[in-house]
């Protein structure tokens, strides 16, 4: 049971989203410990997600009302942090004070309300098969885990010496594409969604 919802969770959150952009063009210019504070708070907002489907609060978030409301904060969050990329000049890559990389990027993934119906379904799901307190406490750490080596590997991959040089010289061009991104999953998610007021 630990292994499927392991490989459940590992497939949704290796799944590229905001998270996912956020890191890498954050690493790209970025040093090692601002890059672990980006990837702690993704990680740490995925604990807080799983955590809370562990508890049995995942059906509360999928009432309309509080969905709509998530979705709604996370669309104008990420708006923002598309704006910040689309103006950042070269000198200041995610256009993102280095401080606030920890609160950005649990920001980015609290208010992905995709990443929060995935993972607190993958822990109903489990749940529901087996629920014990071990479950409940072994659930939050498996994601934890597995969200801080996924967005670990890639702050890693994007600091590579040869590969970050190589993006330096473009990472004008990187973040309006990364912008665009975002935009386009902004796009989908509120095309996709039906909104309750």
């Amino acid at each position: 049971m630990m292994t499927s919802y392991a490989l459940l969770v590992s497939l949704g959150i290796m799944s590229p989203g905001p998270g996912f952009v956020h890191t890498a063009t954050h690493s790209i210019n970025a040093s090692k410990w601002s890059t672990f504070k980006v990837v702690f708070g993704l990680a740490t907002a995925n604990l807080l997600i799983s955590t809370v489907g562990s508890l049995g609060l995942g059906s509360f978030l999928s009432e309309p009302r509080v969905r709509t409301l998530i979705t709604i904060t996370g669309c104008i969050y990420l708006t923002f942090v598309a704006y910040k990329l689309l103006v950042s000049s070269q000198k200041s890559p995610t256009g993102i004070n280095k401080e606030a990389s920890f609160i950005s990027s649990f920001m980015i993934q609290i208010s992905n309300i995709k990443a929060i119906l995935f993972i607190t379904s993958a822990v109903t799901i489990s749940m529901n098969t087996a629920h014990s307190l071990q479950m409940t406490i072994l659930f939050p750490i498996i994601t934890f885990s597995i969200s801080f080596i996924w967005y670990g590997f890639v702050g890693i991959i994007f600091q590579v010496q040869k590969f970050s040089d190589f993006l330096k010289t473009k990472v004008w061009i990187i973040n309006k594409i990364a912008s665009f991104v975002i935009i386009y999953m902004i796009i989908r998610l509120i095309s996709s969604e039906t909104f309750v007021f």
